[in-house]
C-alpha cells in the first residue's frame, strides 16, 4: 500500500501502526499478506529482549546511585522489576496472539464486504489519518523523552543510550497495546453507529412492506430483479452484522485483556509513585538534589504522570462510546418494537432483542468493566494510596533520624 493511497480494508487503514508493532517485536512479521516468518521474528524478538535486558540492568545500576528517601528507594526497586516483567510477558502475549489479531482483521474484512453488498459506503480515511496520527506521536513522545533524559543525566555516553533504550521500550509496548486496541474499539463504535442509523430510518417506514423489505437507493440501483427477490429483511441482516461484532468484541478482550488490564493497573501504580515523587520534590527539596534543578524534576515528573492519565482516558472514552452505541442499539429496537404491527417482523425484532440482551456491548476483562467509571475507580485508588505513601514515608524517616 502506497502511503498516500487509499485505504480499501482496515488493516491498510492500521498499517503504520502495524508497522510499530514489527519494530517493537510485538507480532510476528507477515509479509506478504497472510504468511508470517516466525523464525525471522522470534530472532529478532529475542535480540529485543537481550537489548533491553542489558539496558534495564545498567540503568538499574545507575540510579541505584541517587541518593534516596527509604521508602522511595523500595518503591524505585519494586518499579523496576515490575517493568521488566510486564515489558517482556507483554511481548511474548503479543507474539502469540499475532494470528488470532489476524483473524479479527480478517474477519472484519469480511463484515465491510458484507456492508458494501448492501449498498453502505465504506470510508477508512478516518481511521487511517488515525493511525498516522498516533505514530507521529509517537515518534513526538519518544524524541521528547530521549531529548530529556540527554539533557538531565551526566554520565558517560554509552550508559546514557542505554537508558534512553530502556525507558524508550517501556513508552513504546505500552503505547503500541493501549491504540491498537483504541483503534479496533473505534472500530467497532463506527459499525454499531452505522447499524443505529440504518435501523433510525427503518423505524421511520410507515408502512409493514417498506419496514420488512428496507434496503438503501444505492443498492437497489446495482442489484437486477432475480437479486432483488433473495434479499433477507434489513433487521435479520443487521442483526447478523451485530452478532459477529460481538463476536469480535469478545476476541478482542481475550486477546487485548491481559494487557490492556496490566496496562490500567501499572497506569495507577505510576500515577500514585510519580505524585508521591512529587510531593517529595517539592517538599523535601534539599535530599533530592540529583545533578539537575527543582523545576526540571517537577516537570519530568508531571509530564509522565500526565501520560499515564491520558491513557486511562482515552481507553476509559473508547470503551465508553462504544457501550453507548449498544445501549441505544437497544433503544431503538424496543421503539421500532412498539409501532410494529406485523407479526413476523415482531418476531425477527424480538429476536434481535433477545439476541442483544444476551451478547451485550460491554468490555469486560480480567475484572475490570472498561466503562464510563473506570476513571473515576482509578482516581480513587490514586488519592488513597497516596495519602497512605505519604504517612508511611513520614514515618520511616521519622524512625531513621530518631
Amino acid at each position: 500500500m502506497k502511503l498516500l493511497a487509499a485505504p480499501k480494508c482496515l488493516s491498510d487503514a492500521v498499517a503504520p501502526l502495524v508497522t510499530l508493532n514489527y519494530i517493537v517485536g510485538f507480532r510476528i512479521f507477515e509479509y506478504p499478506r497472510g504468511k508470517l516468518h516466525t523464525l525471522l521474528s522470534l530472532i529478532y524478538f529475542l535480540l529485543l529482549l537481550g537489548i533491553f535486558s542489558v539496558s534495564i540492568y545498567r540503568t538499574h545500576n545507575f540510579y541505584q546511585q541517587i541518593k534516596l528517601l527509604k521508602l522511595e528507594y523500595i518503591l524505585y526497586e519494586s518499579m523496576v522489576c515490575m517493568l521488566s516483567f510486564v515489558v517482556m510477558y507483554e511481548m511474548v502475549l503479543g507474539y502469540f496472539y499475532t494470528e488470532t489479531i489476524n483473524a479479527c482483521y480478517r474477519k472484519l474484512a469480511q463484515i465491510d464486504e458484507t456492508l458494501r453488498r448492501f449498498g453502505l459506503i465504506i470510508n477508512y480515511n478516518d481511521m487511517y489519518f488515525l493511525s498516522i496520527c498516533v505514530v507521529f506521536l509517537w515518534f513526538l513522545y519518544i524524541l521528547s523523552s530521549i531529548i530529556v533524559t540527554s539533557v538531565q543525566l551526566h554520565t558517560d555516553l554509552l550508559t546514557m543510550i542505554l537508558i534512553n533504550v530502556a525507558q524508550s521500550y517501556v513508552i513504546n509496548i505500552s503505547f503500541v497495546i493501549v491504540f491498537e486496541f483504541i483503534l479496533f474499539v473505534r472500530y467497532l463504535q463506527t459499525r454499531l453507529k452505522l447499524i443505529n442509523e440504518l435501523l433510525s430510518k427503518g423505524a421511520a417506514v410507515s408502512t409493514t412492506e417498506e419496514m420488512s423489505l428496507f434496503v438503501t437507493k444505492d443498492y437497489v440501483k446495482i442489484m437486477d430483479s432475480t437479486q432483488r427477490r433473495d434479499i433477507l429483511p434489513i433487521k435479520t441482516f443487521l442483526r447478523q452484522v451485530h452478532l459477529e461484532l460481538y463476536r469480535v468484541l469478545k476476541t478482542l478482550c481475550t486477546s487485548f485483556g491481559i494487557q490492556i488490564t496490566t496496562e490500567i493497573g501499572i497506569a495507577v501504580i505510576l500515577i500514585t509513585v510519580l505524585l508521591y515523587n512529587l510531593y517529595i520534590v517539592v517538599i523535601q527539596r534539599p535530599q533530592r538534589a540529583i545533578g539537575f534543578c527543582l523545576v526540571d524534576q517537577a516537570s519530568v515528573l508531571i509530564l509522565v504522570t500526565a501520560t499515564n492519565i491520558l491513557k486511562i482516558i482515552f481507553i476509559n472514552c473508547a470503551c465508553k462510546h462504544v457501550i453507548n452505541e449498544g445501549k441505544k442499539t437497544s433503544m431503538i429496537i424496543h421503539e421500532i418494537y412498539g409501532c410494529c404491527s406485523d407479526i413476523d417482523m415482531r418476531e425477527e425484532i424480538q429476536q434481535f432483542d433477545l439476541q442483544i440482551s444476551l451478547c451485550p456491548v460491554e468490555f469486560f476483562t480480567f475484572g475490570i468493566c472498561l466503562n464510563g467509571q473506570l476513571l473515576s475507580t482509578c482516581l480513587k485508588t490514586v488519592t488513597t494510596y497516596m495519602v497512605i505513601m505519604i504517612q508511611m514515608s513520614n514515618s520511616l524517616e521519622s524512625s531513621r533520624n530518631s
